[in-house]
């Protein structure tokens, strides 16, 4: 890496902490890393989940990537790269640990309309600002609508009318809401984002992109020992899982 993510991690967090409700980040990635993660082999959609047992990461993701085609030379250098996100994004937040999610997609056509949502808590206190950090590391990076605090109103009432989570019909009258009244940003190559969950009118409104090209996607939740655990324990797993397709990944 071309430098410390911390330093330009620092900066963003403050500043979701005022008010943003998502800002993007320069990865710090040289040429080089950012052309092997293009370059991974994506031959399934699948997930590896790790719920605090950072000690593991590398091995997993070098395993995982192994399974979705990328030999082991590429795959244990792609981990090393993927493991100091994760570390320094922790870091950055002076965290104990993290849930940490790498998810694999094919091109498909499930977000071709997008599925415009906010991430509510993850764990306990439920108040304040949590947040979440993530990189699109191969393929189209997530979305970030922007909206006025008269438009937020209107499509947070559009959501609840749908129950927060709008089959694909559904997903249409959010969509030329914020198509109408919004402002649309992806999240770049060699770039990251902060974004805040937690409370409807505080969080950041994302989808996943319409995935046109084989994609990986890096989502990091920093926290304790205890509320990450508590995280795994909700949705019946255990700390440090490894699974494919995961129930609990928010897939954005």
């Amino acid at each position: 890496m071309t430098g410390r993510l911390t330093d330009n991690l620092n900066p963003i967090r403050d500043a979701i902490s005022v008010g943003s409700d998502y800002a993007f980040f320069n990865a710090n990635l040289s040429a080089a890393e950012a052309h092997l993660l293009q370059k991974l082999h994506v031959s399934s959609t699948s997930a590896l989940d790790n719920f605090g047992n950072l000690d593991s990461i590398k091995r997993e993701l070098a395993d995982f990537l192994q399974t979705l085609g990328n030999d082991s030379t590429v795959s244990a250098t792609a981990a090393d790269i993927i493991e100091s996100l994760v570390i320094q994004s922790r870091d950055a937040f002076n965290a104990e640990t993290a849930w940490v999610t790498l998810r694999a997609s094919v091109p498909n056509s499930n977000f071709d309309i997008p599925r415009w949502h906010t991430d509510g808590y993850f764990y306990e206190p439920h108040q304040g600002i949590q947040h979440k950090v993530a990189f699109g590391l191969k393929g189209n990076g997530t979305l970030f609508a922007q909206l006025s605090d008269e438009w937020r109103k209107a499509f947070l009432e559009c959501m609840l009318r749908h129950n927060y989570v709008p089959s694909m019909e559904m997903r249409k009258e959010p969509a030329k809401l914020v198509d109408d009244h919004g402002v649309i940003q992806m999240t770049a190559r060699k770039q990251g984002v902060v974004f805040a969950v937690g409370k409807p009118d505080g969080s950041a409104i994302h989808s996943e992109p319409p995935v046109t090209e084989p994609r990986l996607f890096l989502s990091i939740i920093p926290g304790t020992h205890k509320q990450i655990a508590s995280l795994a324990s909700r949705w019946a797993r255990k700390p440090a899982s490894h699974t494919a397709n995961p129930k609990p990944s928010d897939p954005s």
